[in-house]
């Protein structure tokens, strides 16, 4: 066989195999075809005729063969033929099926195939060849067409689409196919309507009365109804479209229809049921131990427990036969014992719960619903806040929980995460706490990160942790700490001089209102208006003035300093007196008594210029403090520099060069803080402090530069002498200006004290005056006079108390009020002296006396502790008993000892010249009261002098170890000191005088013999022993002196009166 005859043959055969696929494609597409259609025949037939049962049969297995006729013979025929399983056409029948599709062809196939028949010749075989060789060309399986698929295709989808419509519509044509597939069923024509119960249960209690309700579907609706009872007919009642049957009380079983319109409806039966009841239910709750709560009752079936409670239901129940608990995840079957019931289990999670009944009769019986709410253990709650005091990082806060917590902690965030610095443990379901973390140790610009947490008792799921958000602290560096305590100085500054200013605006505007209403006029509504802006133009001034003091006062607190906190406790003292001044301007506005108001507003107005002077005094305190800061600051700025300077190596250029530049700041900075205290500035200046300064500093540099080890080494030991050199004399400075600065004080204290007493005899004067003043006019004119004179001394007073107080911080607040208690008693005096009440006058001088002597008692403690402290601070080295550097030595204290001979002669003189003319001025003038006083205070101004000269030289000798040998000179001063006060002629002290002074030779060149003996330089003189004899006598002269003072003829003011009494006392006790 030839390739082209071999091919022709194998193409024949494929054609065949699709021949037969596409018939058995397309009797399937046909079987599906009368399938669809003849359903549809089959369903409007039964729709129309309402077949009979063997009818439907017949309809249904005719359609079945029907279909599968035509399913076998188009589809399962052709299947099986180009499968080879059946005997399918020839190839010369395909060849005819080909001519007819391929006209090409024609019957050249047809020859080919008839010339192969036999066995064919080679030469045959070679025309075969030849002639199929054109045939192969053709694709045969162009020949098979689809036309007829598509065609039945297009039938089935309207069919399909036809049967869609049908279904979704609810056509009674579906119903009727349905019924010729279940041609066994029999079927009844439907009524015209059908009976419907509306009753939602059939459940009716036993003896409870009923109502059967009834509806009808369908076409046509009846008129009239009636149900059919045990062979009864009872009418039913028409509502709206419903028929009702009401039956008082169902006893017994009940079976009925419904018929109306000659249609029944099916059978009912209706049986009365005893339903389970719920007759009670108590609910126990037993908390966890954790929680710390004690078992409750639960009030109601819907009810709270903590999560993990034991809860205990206990059920009382009637016709129940058994009873169920449901909960989310399970239901739990109860037994019932004698219609009780219960059951005990722990919760953990909210849920709805329901109590269900039955009985034997009915399965749903009673069912309630209930909730049950558990309270999880909450996350414990933490608030914490912190106060970064530079130096430590305070924190501190609260934390609570809602059964009980387990510890708090402090942690630090490090590499490997947070680490805990403390942990306190707790037991509690609140507590405060409050930790405290050293910063000292931190670098500057170091910044950490802290956090606290909390850790609650949780005993079910475990202790739960909260913490604080992160909070970053920064160790500033000592120039931002010094700049914001500048800031905060300078804003509390401007806002007291605000304060100040806005202070005495107001009490000029309050004063001109006052006056005038004192004059007689009527208190306008205009002037209350404008009095009551006035008292809230103070109270807001006051608002400011708190807010900046406790800025001030938490900048401070902050700083860890002693006296920082010092100052913060001066600075409350301060805000509390505001605070206090505050509320009693917003009392006063919030009443509606204008009267009130004027009356208040002049004391409301002092005691705003009384707070005035109060904080200014502050604020300078503070501002001279902070200038002594940066003084002292840029001396251990220099010494620093020093220390650093020695520790660094020769070779390190870096470290040096850094050294050197510092240095060069330094003293800017020192320049700038020496400007504030020019008497310092000024003994500095013959020691060249810059030269020294920049010489420093070129030895550095050279130091740096040097390529020899020695000489750099030598300059940089010679730059540090003359830094030491430079930090000794600043120190030196320092301490001479702080000494002076305090003997000026002294000083001022001193005369502030004598004048304070001048006062005080006027004060008393007055008062005495004030009881015969009454019935002389001539009198009451003078005293009136007087009192204007005495009113601006005291005005002196009190402004030179306050100027001194900037200098002195000694003259705290106590001393202060005082002094305004005197004037404010004067004031009264004053008032009651311009309404003629002279008695009410000489009660209020009095008393204005009183605090006075109180006000001058306090300024001579602080006086003494002053010279005391003075006396401390010169004595030098404790290891040393020489004395200190700038305490005067016996020298000096005999120069000033002549000058109170000098003085005291002078007076001496004075005394003579006052005899000779006295009787003439005596009684004359009336005046004989005032050179009294005024010799008395000129008495006692010399005698404190020798007591202070006493007490110096009394030290002098006490540190040299010299206090045998001055003991008869010390005598004699204290003798001096009581002759003076108790009033000895002058002529008597000026005798003493000489003695104190030739014993106070001896004493000087006995110290100056001392000092040229190098052997003695530095060792205590050893205390010579008085004789028991020398004891003996001193003690004899004691007594003699007390009797003698108790027997003087000086007539004594109260005040000095009391001074004596002390001398007394002294001398009582010395002996």
């Amino acid at each position: 066989m030839t390739k082209h005859l071999k091919e022709l043959h194998l193409k024949l055969d494929a054609f065949s195999d699709a021949f037969y696929r596409r018939s058995s494609l397309e009797g399937l597409v046909l079987t599906l075809a009368v399938a669809l259609s003849g359903l549809l025949i089959l369903g409007m037939v039964e729709f129309f005729a309402w077949s009979s049962s063997p009818v439907r049969g017949i309809f249904w297995w005719s359609y079945i063969v029907l279909s599968l006729g035509v399913l076998v013979y188009s589809s399962v025929i052709p299947f099986l033929k180009s499968r080879r399983l059946l005997v399918r056409m020839t190839r010369r029948e395909a060849a005819l099926l080909l001519s007819e599709k391929i006209p090409e062809i024609e019957d050249k196939l047809i020859n080919v195939l008839d010339l192969e028949t036999g066995e064919p010749s080679a030469l045959v075989l070679a025309a075969l060849d030849q002639k199929s060789a054109p045939i192969v060309r053709f694709q045969f399986a162009n020949a098979i067409d689809s036309l007829l698929i598509k065609r039945f295709a297009w039938f089935n989808g309207a069919v399909i689409v036809i049967w869609a419509g049908l279904w979704l519509s609810n056509s009674a044509v579906i119903d009727s196919v349905t019924r010729v597939k279940n041609y066994q069923t029999i079927y009844e024509r439907p009524a015209p309507f059908e009976w419907i119960w509306e009753n939602d249960s059939v459940e009716v209690r036993h003896n409870d009365p009923v109502e059967l309700r009834f509806s009808t579907v369908g076409e046509v609706q009846p008129e009239r109804a009636q149900a059919i009872v045990d062979g009864r007919l009872l009418p039913l009642q028409r509502s709206g479209k419903n028929f009702v049957l009401e039956i008082p009380r169902l006893r017994d079983k009940l079976e009925f229809q419904v018929e109306g319109a000659g249609i029944k409806s099916r059978k009912y039966t209706l049986i009365p049921q005893y339903f389970p009841v719920l007759s009670g239910m108590q609910i126990r709750v037993q908390p966890p131990a954790y929680t710390g709560l004690e078992a409750f009752m639960a009030s109601s079936g819907n009810f709270n427990a903590p999560e993990g409670s034991a809860i205990e239901w206990t059920i009382q129940s009637v016709h129940a036969d058994s009873i169920f608990l449901k909960l989310t995840t399970d239901t739990i079957s109860l037994p019932t014992q004698k219609g009780e019931t219960s059951i005990q289990k722990n919760v953990y999670q909210s849920s709805n719960y329901r109590i269900i009944l039955k009985n034997h009769t009915q399965n749903l019986g009673f069912e309630q619903e209930y909730s049950l709410l558990i309270q999880a253990d909450q996350l414990p709650v933490i608030e914490a806040d912190w106060l970064d005091e530079e130096i430590a990082l305070r924190v501190f806060g609260s934390v609570r929980d809602d059964y009980g917590l387990r510890n708090v902690f402090f942690q630090i965030e490090t590499n490997s995460g947070y680490k805990t610095l403390e942990q306190r443990s707790l037991s509690s379901t609140s507590a405060a706490f409050r930790f405290d973390y050293d910063l000292s140790s931190k670098n500057p610009g170091e910044v950490m990160r802290f956090r606290v947490g909390v850790t609650d008792n949780d005993g079910i799921r475990g202790g739960k942790t909260a913490y604080t958000a992160p909070f970053e602290v920064r160790k500033k560096s000592r120039e931002e700490i010094e700049k914001q305590r500048k800031e905060s100085i300078s804003g509390t500054g401007t806002a007291i001089e605000n304060f100040e200013q806005q202070t005495e605006e107001n009490r000029r505007e309050s004063g001109k209102l006052i006056q005038q209403k004192k004059g007689g006029e009527r208190m306008q509504f205009k002037d209350e208006q404008q009095l009551r802006d006035l008292m809230r133009n103070d109270a807001e001034q006051l608002e400011k003035a708190i807010e900046a003091l406790e800025e001030l006062q938490n900048t401070l607190e902050k700083s860890g300093d002693e006296e920082d906190q010092k100052k913060a406790e001066r600075l409350e003292e301060q805000k509390n007196a505001l605070q206090d001044l505050l509320d009693e301007i917003r009392e006063l506005l919030d009443k509606n008594k204008p009267e009130e108001l004027l009356q208040k507003a002049e004391e409301i107005q002092r005691k705003m210029q009384e707070r005035s002077r109060e904080l200014k005094t502050e604020q300078r305190q503070m501002e001279k403090m902070e200038n002594l800061r940066d003084l002292l600051r840029s001396i251990d700025e220099l010494q620093e520099l020093e220390q650093e300077l020695g520790e660094t190596e020769t070779g390190d250029s870096e470290k040096l060069e850094e050294i050197r530049d510092k240095l060069e700041d330094w003293e800017k900075k020192a320049e700038k803080a020496l400007e504030k205290f020019p008497e310092m500035q000024e003994s500095l200046e013959d020691k060249k402090l810059g030269e020294e300064s920049e010489k420093a500093r070129e030895e550095i540099d050279q130091a740096k530069e040097s390529p020899k080890q020695g000489d750099a080494q030598k300059k940089k030991d010679s730059a540090q002498q003359r830094m030491k050199k430079m930090q000794q004399e600043m120190m030196d400075a320092f301490m001479q200006m702080q000494q002076q600065s305090a003997q000026e004080n002294m000083e001022d204290l001193r005369q502030l004290l004598r004048n304070l007493i001048l006062l005080s005899f006027s004060q008393e004067k007055q008062s005495d005056a004030a009881i015969s003043a009454s019935v002389e006019e001539v009198l009451l004119r003078q005293i009136i006079v007087t009192q204007q004179k005495i009113d601006l001394a005291a005005e002196h007073i009190i402004d030179s108390l306050y100027a001194l107080a900037e200098r002195v911080p000694e003259i705290e607040s106590k001393v202060r009020t005082e002094a305004l208690r005197m004037l404010q008693r004067m004031d009264l005096a004053k008032q009651a002296l311009r309404s003629d009440k002279v008695p009410n006058f000489g009660g209020d001088m009095k008393a204005s006396m009183e605090h006075s002597n109180e006000l001058a008692l306090l300024l001579d403690q602080i006086l003494q502790q002053m010279m005391m402290d003075m006396g401390s601070e010169m004595s030098g080295d404790q290891n040393c008993n020489k004395p200190g550097k700038g305490q005067p030595d016996i020298s000096e204290l005999l120069d000033q000892q002549k000058g109170l001979g000098e003085q005291s002669g002078q007076e001496e003189e004075g005394s003579q010249e006052g005899d000779q003319g006295s009787e003439g001025k005596k009684g004359s003038d009336g005046n004989d009261g005032d050179e009294e006083s005024a010799e008395a205070f000129r008495r006692l101004q010399m005698m404190m002098r020798q007591e202070e000269i006493r007490r110096n030289l009394q030290e002098i000798l006490r540190q040299q170890g010299r206090e045998g040998e001055g003991a008869d000179v010390l005598e004699l001063m204290e003798e001096q000191e009581r002759d003076i006060i108790l009033g000895r002629p002058y002529n008597e002290l000026q005798k003493r005088q000489k003695e104190i002074e030739i014993r106070m030779l001896e004493l000087e060149k006995a110290e100056r013999k001392q000092s040229q003996d190098e052997e003695r330089r530095g060792e205590t003189g050893q205390q010579r022993k008085m004789p028991a004899s020398a004891q003996e006598e001193y003690i004899r002269k004691k007594m003699e002196e007390i009797e003698r003072i108790q027997r003087s003829p000086f007539r004594f003011t109260p005040y000095y009166e009391e001074r004596r009494q002390k001398v007394l006392e002294k001398l009582s006790n010395d002996k």
